[in-house]
């Protein structure tokens, strides 16, 4: 399909879509996607394939579905091509328009409404493709870096991030095509997403990253930890918690509990953390000996990373590097099909 089949495929209305239009316009009450609660929760497994290496799964919202609050453990963009959308996210109510792009985390309690022929697509993401795939976004200080980051280790950042694209034709075909590899799942779709997606971000701080629109933080030490967080995601190879007390001008006694407080971890375990994560990526993605990727995120001697690493992931780096496929196989990148919701 090109992009012109592509846009009429998703604003033509499917049968379930008709069910629910004709339900609208004849006051009948329609059936529930979800059983009646308060409130849903989406997970990973839902969407994404167990046995694939599938990050990002896109697809259209569907049009006249009754409005279900609910929460997943994935990251969501949705996009508006055409038409518009009502939405409310953390309690408060706004209504999107063509070309508005919304970015929100995990565990945010929203929902999504569109209530006539709009077309609305959602675009999910895996929290763990961030480490893995997008780790030059992360190791930026851009305002998608921050987002990701304070919601990946933090219960109090932005809850949301909106970006005002307008006609921004390039981005719209962008998306478009990613809506296309995920319908039609040829070889290596799940590595063209990947880039698709670095794309996306890129043009997104390139063209709109003055004019997105983000809430404001629930009260000072929401913004405090953030900083933090952010900081200590930057500076993870020569940090100390002393360091860091003294960059936000804290003891390191009011730095410990407020870190702990707010993430559930000790500074060490999340500075253990994040550490860990580069050293996945740098096992994965250089030909960098154990030895010099320990001094890189911070360990002064490779039996202390060595000890570290085998902790945390029950096996040392070389037998973790032994095990990782060929990342251009097709072990890495199978052809598998995608789970509906």
């Amino acid at each position: 399909m090109n992009r012109s089949e592509i846009c009429q495929k998703l604003l033509t209305l499917d049968a379930e879509e008709l069910y629910y239009k004709e339900c609208k316009e004849n006051g009948r009450q329609p059936r529930n996607l979800y059983p009646v609660e308060a409130s849903v929760q989406l997970t990973e497994a839902m969407f994404f394939p167990a046995n694939t290496k599938q990050n990002i799964f896109v697809l259209k919202h569907k049009c006249y579905s009754p409005s279900v609050t609910h929460s997943h453990d994935f990251f969501e963009i949705f996009y508006v091509l055409r038409g518009q959308s009502h939405h409310e996210i953390g309690g408060k109510s706004s209504r999107m328009q063509e070309g508005d792009l919304c970015m929100i985390p995990p565990k945010t309690m929203h929902y999504i409404h569109v209530d006539d022929d709009s077309a609305i697509l959602d675009i999910l993401i895996r929290p763990s493709a961030f480490e893995r795939v997008f780790s030059s976004l992360l190791n930026d200080g851009n305002i998608l870096s921050a987002f990701f980051v304070g919601n990946t280790y933090t219960a109090g950042a932005n809850d949301y991030i909106i970006f005002h694209t307008g006609a921004d034709e390039p981005l719209k075909n962008l998306i478009l095509d990613m809506y296309r590899e995920c319908e039609n799942k040829e070889s290596y779709f799940e590595l063209l997403l990947d880039s698709q997606l670095s794309m996306l971000f890129g043009l997104l701080l390139r063209n709109h990253e003055h004019a997105c629109e983000l809430p404001p933080f629930q009260n000072r030490t929401d913004s405090q930890i953030f900083g933090m967080v952010q900081y200590l995601h930057q500076h993870y190879s020569d940090i100390s918690l002393k360091k860091l007390a003294a960059r936000f001008h804290y003891t390191p006694e009011y730095t410990s509990k407020l870190i702990h407080d707010t993430t559930g971890r000790t500074f060490s375990c999340l500075l253990t953390q994040i550490r860990m994560e580069r050293a996945l990526r740098l096992l994965a993605n250089t030909s960098l000996t154990v030895t010099d990727i320990g001094q890189q995120i911070g360990y002064s001697t490779p039996e202390h990373f060595i000890r570290t690493f085998k902790k945390t992931f029950h096996k040392t780096p070389n037998e973790y590097r032994k095990r990782l496929p060929d990342p251009w196989g097709p072990e890495a990148y199978s052809s598998g099909g995608s789970a509906e919701p």
